[in-house]
């Protein structure tokens, strides 16, 4: 299910089933859908058709077919952004996000919980007189959600852990990151630990750079990595498909992730759960900002994500399109972008079961061994651009390429499978 701005659509397998909008006159956004099987469809957002145009809290209700039950809306006197939603064991909704406006000189967190119908239970305002964000919530167990953000430590802006009672009481509240600059923007319980995957600003420096964070269900910190490019670089998803696959969503404006010009570039990266790389990743690049707003892990092991792009990958454009991707379990990827309505074409691995491509990263030759096969060999830049070809071929020369990151396409007849390289 596929879930942007006014409009829900519905695949099984790729199989387009239906379509929906949802709104007023104003504008509005739905951020997290969930599935009530027998039942239907829940979704919570932000809208601003409301008797004040001021911006609050959104939610639907739909039946199998995304017929419309009911929508209602609540919040503040200020403005409201919702970021996330949870669905509890009683079919209701623990919502985040923050609460700025005509009132209000700082963002502060708005937290609320729902029912199953969406009649709120009770709301929560955390304020520290600076900027307060919840951008993620995840249940740890049936009584307890564990919420992520940022907030003012007392010394700077920091991330924010905190765990929550689902009637609202604060089980404990830790921050981390000092003395650099953090923000939490996504998390994912697995096996009682807590995953957090945000940006950091290292003390003096002014960029962003990626920053994930591994603690116990109190909170306690069990490791921290950090990964460090030459621009603005910060992780917008995360996902935990078993106890070594992470995978994690990123956005970057760096020349070292070779990104396409005119706009930050999207990227899924599997790390493992000890928070070292796992050695795999794909980029979707093209001009204006890609972003991906959502990244699960799907029932293969492997996973998918959706989020937004240009919808002009190569000139500039005001415009922007929906974006979703799938990630086999054996890393297959798509690398061409879907004009069409097929959204998933993978490419499946096991008939190249065995093939080696090494060294990577290289400085000059790149060599493929599988058996005693010679292979067709494409290699792409990011932003899908054929940058070189050589045919029955088991090794392919790349010192006179820029360094960065290129796509290289082992070609045997009709079956193709796609290994990331590394050119240094």
């Amino acid at each position: 299910n596929i879930l942007h701005r006014r409009g829900f659509h519905r695949y099984i397998l790729g199989d387009h089933l239906w379509t929906k909008s949802y709104g007023g006159n104003g504008s509005d956004w739905g951020r997290r859908i969930f599935h009530k099987p027998g039942t239907g469809f829940m979704i919570a957002g932000t809208t601003n058709t409301t008797s004040d145009g001021r911006y609050n809290f959104y939610i639907l209700t739909t039946d199998e077919n995304g017929n419309l039950i009911e929508e209602k809306n609540f919040g503040t006197e200020n403005w409201e952004q919702l970021w996330d939603a949870c669905l509890l064991d009683d079919g209701g909704l623990m919502m985040v996000g923050e609460t700025e406006g005509e009132t209000s000189d700082q963002k502060d967190m708005y937290i609320a919980r729902v029912d199953a119908s969406g009649d709120t239970l009770w709301t929560n305002i955390i304020s520290s007189g600076e900027d307060d964000v919840a951008y993620a919530v995840e249940v740890l167990n049936d009584t307890t959600v564990i919420i992520g953000g940022y907030s003012w430590d007392g010394t700077l802006s920091n991330s924010l852990l905190i765990s929550l009672h689902i009637n609202g009481t604060e089980n404990w509240r830790t921050f981390y990151g000092s003395p650099a600059s953090t923000k939490i923007n996504e998390i994912q319980v697995y096996n009682n630990e807590i995953y957090s995957a945000g940006e950091i600003i290292q003390d003096g420096e002014n960029q962003s750079d990626l920053w994930l964070l591994k603690t116990d269900d109190e909170g306690n910190e069990i490791g921290i990595a950090t990964f460090e490019y030459n621009g603005d670089d910060w992780l917008t998803g995360i996902s935990i498909a078993n106890n070594d696959d992470l995978y994690l969503a990123l956005s970057s404006n760096s020349s070292d992730l070779n990104v396409y010009p005119e706009g930050s570039d999207a990227f899924v990266v599997k790390y493992h759960t000890d928070l070292y790389f796992n050695a795999f990743s794909q980029g979707y690049s093209g001009v204006n900002p890609d972003v991906i707003n959502e990244l699960i892990v799907t029932n293969d092991e492997g996973a998918a994500f959706v989020g937004t792009c240009g919808n002009d990958r190569v000139n500039p454009s005001v415009g922007t399109a929906t974006m979703i991707g799938k990630i086999g379990p054996n890393d297959e990827v798509t690398t061409d972008a879907d004009l069409n309505n097929d959204l998933v074409n993978i490419e499946t691995e096991s008939f190249f079961k065995g093939i080696q491509v090494y060294p990577n990263p290289s400085e000059n030759m790149v060599f493929v061994m599988w058996s005693d096969h010679k292979l067709d060999l494409e290699i792409y830049s990011i932003s899908g651009q054929l940058v070189h070809s050589v045919s029955k071929q088991n090794k392919v020369d790349i010192s006179n390429f820029q360094n960065g990151v290129y796509l290289l396409h082992l070609i045997d007849g009709e079956h193709r499978i796609v290994h990331r390289i590394v050119k240094r």
